[in-house]
């Protein structure tokens, strides 16, 4: 394996290679999401492309909204089972444990915005929130939701073609000799 430093690798002129490289090859797109048409431009393909995890920077709605579920479903059924057991070992009632489970996931839903999920999938707070029961429905819905999103995407950003586009792409850049064998 080479190891590589990201700050010799990612140089401006090789993100503008690449991004030139890349946008001939990916289009501006749209697609349906939540009731909505969304336009996806070369900007936010770019953003897509090297900056999709710092949505603070992020002009498209969407991109937002689609990273905001991604948060969501990291909160999966291990994430209570774990939160479950670590306050059972502090000796933490099950009227409380209960208590603090609903609040959690009131926590989650909330900070990922409330009305983002609904408009994906409509739902009563309140009786998401009461049960883990509930809440493991609610959540296959969103995951349900957020794989037929996926799915459109696939169509236009296909990132299988793309990682191996660029390994090679990097290797020229830094100028690395590799022997076919």
């Amino acid at each position: 394996m080479i190891e590589l430093n990201i700050e010799e690798v990612f140089t401006s002129r090789f993100v503008n290679e690449y991004t030139k490289k890349m946008l001939r090859k990916l289009s501006p797109f749209s697609l349906e999401f939540a009731g909505d048409d969304i336009e996806i431009s070369y900007d936010d393909i770019q953003f897509i492309l090297f900056n999709p995890f710092d949505v603070s920077q992020c002009k498209n709605e969407f991109i937002t909204h689609y990273y905001h579920l991604t948060q969501f479903l990291l909160h999966s059924q291990q994430y209570f089972d774990f939160l479950k057991g670590r306050w059972k070992q502090e000796s933490i009632k099950d009227m409380k444990l209960s208590k603090k489970l609903s609040l959690e996931r009131e926590r989650i839903i909330n900070d990922v915005g409330n009305l983002l999920l609904n408009r994906c999938v409509p739902f009563n707070l309140a009786e998401v929130i009461r049960t883990n029961k509930n809440y493991y429905e609610f959540y296959k819905k969103v995951d349900l939701f957020f794989s037929k999103i996926n799915d459109k995407l696939k169509g236009h950003i296909n990132y299988n073609f793309i990682d191996g586009d660029i390994r090679s792409f990097i290797i020229k850049n830094k100028n690395i000799k590799v022997c076919p064998y």
